[in-house]
């Protein structure tokens, strides 16, 4: 009990939230737009079997991850809240950014999962463990906290699963358009403007990429997530992924595609074969754009900071590309 209090005292400092339990039943719920990149983090509860692991006072909460070295706002967090807890050590354990999903599912589902507090990376990834029972609602938690619910404007009725709540943000991004200065002055072209059609884009990434062996340089560059295409297709809003028609994707993977034939982005089976992580391809210094989150800019700046980037020291970011007459 004493561990389980806690784990949400952690969730709770962190602006995050949910608890697990035993059991599992079929659910549905509301899924987040496509255009939302808020992160969750919900808590696991140890298998009854476990006790807190304590030396004397002192109790250790195990947080699963993904991509500790590149994530720089993990420490700050947990440091703040060591500060004002200081019989509590919390122990962050990296499940890997591929398939952290499914490694999570498996590992919560089987035997001596001991995981406290974990974070879900996506929608689906959240349905798939409350239909396994393996967190548990947040609800009279909440209460008992007086969180304000409102001030997620809306997010939490969107992750709401037969009137309970499993999880909570503790973060929230947006996605832009990073671009490398060097990439364009090598060129003589003109940075990206937070004012271009898809047309426009396509024309520019085309401008600058070399497709000579050896010498290659990237007009653009997505990341395998489905969002790194997905994403352009709803910004009119006149278009949902939720309502089962797709049609409206196919200009953009279109245009995708096409740049994948022509050489101006790398290839989508290639990335996902190598595992090549996004932020690892812009660090080399030869791609000119890329479409990500907001969260990549701690991870520049703090590694160029450190000297572990180097050949994209000079960066800048843009509005995304849009549709004509949006």
């Amino acid at each position: 009990m004493k561990k389980r209090a806690l784990s949400l005292a952690l969730a709770g400092a962190m602006v995050v939230t949910t608890l697990a339990g035993c059991g599992s039943s079929s659910k549905e719920t509301t899924a987040a737009p496509e255009g939302t990149t808020t992160e969750t983090t919900t808590k696991a509860e140890a298998p009854a079997d476990t006790t807190a692991a304590a030396s004397g006072d002192k109790t250790t909460l195990k947080w699963s991850v993904w991509d500790i070295s590149s994530t720089t706002y993990y420490q700050p967090l947990i440091d703040e809240f060591e500060k004002a807890h200081p019989d509590v050590t919390i122990e962050m354990v990296d499940l890997g950014s591929t398939d952290y999903q499914t490694v999570l599912a498996t590992e919560l589902t089987g035997n001596g999962s001991d995981f406290d507090v974990v974070t879900v990376k996506d929608v689906p990834g959240y349905m798939t463990l409350v239909n396994k029972g393996v967190l548990e609602p947040l609800d009279s938690y909440i209460s008992d906290s007086g969180v304000d619910l409102a001030q997620y404007k809306g997010l939490t009725d969107q992750i709401t699963v037969d009137g309970k709540l499993y999880e909570l943000p503790f973060r929230n991004d947006f996605w832009v358009l990073f671009y490398n200065k060097d990439v364009f002055d090598k060129a003589g072209v003109a940075y990206p403007t937070n004012d271009m059609t898809f047309d426009e884009y396509d024309k520019l990434a085309r401008s600058v990429t070399v497709d000579t062996p050896g010498q290659e340089v990237y007009g653009a560059h997505y990341h395998t997530w489905r969002s790194a295409v997905q994403l352009f297709g709803i910004l009119d809003g006149k278009n949902t992924i939720l309502d089962g028609k797709y049609e409206f994707l196919k200009p953009y993977y279109d245009m995708v595609l096409a740049e994948q034939e022509d050489g101006v982005c790398q290839d989508y089976a290639t990335l996902k074969t190598s595992g090549l992580h996004y932020s690892g391809a812009f660090a080399q210094g030869n791609v000119a754009m890329m479409n990500m989150g907001t969260w990549f800019i701690s991870t520049l700046i703090e590694k160029i900071k450190t000297g572990e980037y180097t050949d994209c020291t000079n960066w800048g970011i843009a509005k995304y590309p849009h549709a004509d007459g949006v």
